[in-house]
């Protein structure tokens, strides 16, 4: 039925949604109760942007997807064959120019959030790091909407939710082992991007194993 179409479809999406700001809530979450209240309100100051990343995946994905569905229902396999190398073009180029303007203007950026003193200087820590894995992010994000326009709903939950278990899984261990440096903060955001870059790596493999079979 419909309705039952429309659960099936939505639900995957939503989980998608959800993942993506979960990395930033666990980080809060860790930092506060291990860090401290100033490295939380960094975490938080810095989540608007991060959704910069989000936007071009989505971008990306989101477009990928449709010419995918279309050409699954005509049965054009010449353009099926080209969806992922397009879709690993576009995320270089665009997480390239993401990265680059994060990582140079970090503290701009931050600066029109308001953001000073102690929380600036951790949120500009906290950011450059999360910036300088775009490219990871931006690919394991938008390759899970490829596989929800293949109708492969279940494998698409599986890679998001293990992403987000890995990370909250890391989050303490990387805070732990950095804190006794100063670096409790940097340990989330490497948390972070060590699975989102888990995330890309496992997208990667499936998509090669499925294009050999």
């Amino acid at each position: 039925s419909p309705q039952s179409l429309v659960l099936k479809l939505s639900v995957p999406a939503i989980i998608g949604m959800v993942v993506v700001g979960l990395y930033n809530f666990m980080d809060g979450v860790y930092v506060g109760q291990m860090v401290g209240d100033n490295a939380m309100a960094a975490v938080s100051v810095s989540y608007p942007f991060t959704l910069a990343n989000s936007g071009i995946s989505t971008l990306i994905g989101i477009g990928s997807a449709s010419i995918l569905s279309r050409a699954i229902g005509k049965r054009d396999q010449s353009t099926i064959d080209k969806i992922m190398g397009n879709l690993i073009a576009m995320n270089l180029i665009f997480s390239l120019i993401i990265m680059a303007i994060g990582m140079i203007f970090t503290k701009q950026i931050l600066m029109l959030s308001g953001a000073s003193g102690e929380i600036l200087e951790l949120a500009l820590r906290y950011l450059r790091i999360i910036f300088a894995g775009s490219l990871f992010v931006n690919f394991a994000q938008s390759s899970n909407m490829i596989m929800r326009g293949e109708g492969l709903l279940k494998q698409a939950m599986l890679f998001s939710a293990s992403s987000a278990i890995m990370n909250i899984i890391l989050d303490p261990i990387f805070i732990l082992l950095l804190k006794p440096y100063g670096m409790g903060i940097d340990g989330a955001a490497y948390a972070t991007v060590a699975s989102q870059v888990a995330y890309a790596m496992a997208s990667l493999w499936y998509f090669k194993r499925k294009n050999k079979n």
